[in-house]
């Protein structure tokens, strides 16, 4: 470097916000220091990035990857690892404890899903984050005691492993568990962890679970984790609801879950969030609801966008759907469903009985699992019941069936008032996870 480098570099340092790899509209754009500035700002703390508040770090700068601790500062509010895998040689942990040690005003970390690292004794110094995610990264009693007292953490990613007494630090950790959460992504082994978790949450603001389960719950502990949602201090304000367990269909790992079957009366404590728009339970087990079911749902949450209540159970195993295309019209008071996915029982209906349109704002119909008697015919009917429908999802089809159907939307969108969708109808097979 010369010293008109230098200059150059004084004028254009405090200029930047942000540094490393930016995603941007699905492209990257990458930044490069060569590795003389690196070591310049090493030796000389005065040229130093002092308004830098942004750090993507990603690999693809050797150099710079290699050692971030010149451009870690007290300025800095987010901090992103942005890598494909885990194949980087550099000492994480470190890298994190000089975010703890030089970042008072952290506001936000992203560590991928392949970095286990250990951010107990780490997280008691950020009292400005807002946003945590680390979905590999354990806590001790004494991390997540640090955790639960963070008066401004409103988004929270991580795993939640067993061991860890919830009620006992509740009452150990001197103050309002969590108070500020308002969006939860919890991946962990068992239903009864995060039942345990939410029982010392204090948040007011809570409105979004994501559940990620390694296996099939079974009913009793699915039961109580209902309860206890049904019960949080937030229900009034509570909206979005994911679960499920990752089990492929008809998965042999765990059978004796198979036998769990879950009735409408079990569903009852999700009444209680009068507010949910969006509800997607996909477990290994058997949802036995029926249209009395789906009338309460549909009068419970006027504002629903997007329900999916998906079991992966053939109905060979356990009893099946109760719902009927007769119980389908209830979801004309849903004036902004967008996605529907349940299984339903076509083999009693009697189509002579035209039963009006169901939905117009319905876009996505999947009856994956569902009983279809004639699928010609019930296609036809269901698609005049949502007309504006431009992806049907049904498992197991035959190539002459899918084509048939696709045709049919094809004619349902020309003889739209409204113009639908830009992307063009299609059906997926979902055996195949195809788009025809």
């Amino acid at each position: 470097m010369v010293a008109t480098d230098f200059t150059r570099w004084k004028y254009y340092a405090p200029r930047i916000r942000c540094l490393g790899c930016v995603p941007h509209r699905g492209e990257r754009s990458l930044t490069y220091i060569d590795p003389e500035v690196i070591n310049a700002v090493r030796l000389e703390p005065s040229l130093r990035l002092s308004n830098l508040r942004q750090i993507f770090w990603a690999p693809w700068n050797d150099d710079m990857f290699s050692d971030i601790s010149p451009f870690i500062g007290s300025a800095v509010t987010h901090f992103s690892i942005i890598c494909e895998d885990d194949d980087i040689d550099v000492d994480l942990p470190q890298v994190l404890l000089s975010l703890s040690l030089h970042c008072p005003s952290i506001q936000q970390v992203n560590i991928p899903h392949y970095f286990p690292v250990d951010l107990s004794s780490l997280v008691n110094r950020w009292d400005s984050l807002t946003y945590l995610k680390c979905v590999q990264s354990s806590f001790t009693a004494d991390g997540m005691a640090h955790l639960a007292c963070l008066p401004n953490l409103a988004r929270l990613d991580f795993l939640l492993l067993d061991g860890v007494h919830h009620k006992a630090l509740s009452s150990a950790s001197m103050c309002s568990a969590f108070p500020a959460l308002e969006k939860l992504s919890v991946a962990t082994a068992h239903i009864t962890l995060i039942t345990s978790f939410l029982d010392m949450v204090h948040s007011c603001r809570l409105r979004k679970i994501c559940i990620y389960l390694e296996v099939a719950p079974p009913l009793p502990a699915l039961q109580r984790f209902l309860r206890t949602l049904g019960t949080i201090r937030s229900h009034a304000i509570f909206d979005h609801l994911e679960i499920n367990d990752g089990l492929e269909i008809h998965d042999t790992r765990y059978p004796q879950m198979n036998s769990c079957v879950v009735t409408p009366q079990d569903l009852e404590p999700l009444f209680s969030l009068k507010n949910i728009r969006h509800l997607s339970i996909d477990l290994d087990i058997v949802l036995a609801v029926d249209n009395a079911w789906l009338e309460v749902a549909a009068s419970t949450w006027p504002h629903l966008h997007y329900l999916q209540i998906e079991d992966r159970v053939s109905p060979q195993i356990g009893p099946a759907s109760k719902i009927t295309p007769v119980g389908l019209p209830v979801l004309a008071h849903l004036r902004e469903l967008q996605f529907l996915m349940v299984r339903i029982d076509t083999r009693a209906t009697n189509w002579s009985s035209k039963l009006g349109i169901c939905s117009t704002t319905v876009k996505t119909l999947r009856l994956d699992g569902s009983n279809i008697k004639d699928p010609l015919t019930d296609f036809r009917h269901l698609l005049d019941m949502f007309p504006r429908v431009n992806c049907v999802g049904v498992r197991g089809l035959r190539q002459e069936i899918r084509v048939a159907i696709e045709k049919m939307l094809r004619e349902n969108k020309r003889q739209r008032l409204a113009t639908s969708s830009a992307s063009g109808p299609y059906v997926y097979s979902s055996s195949l996870d195809t788009k025809i």
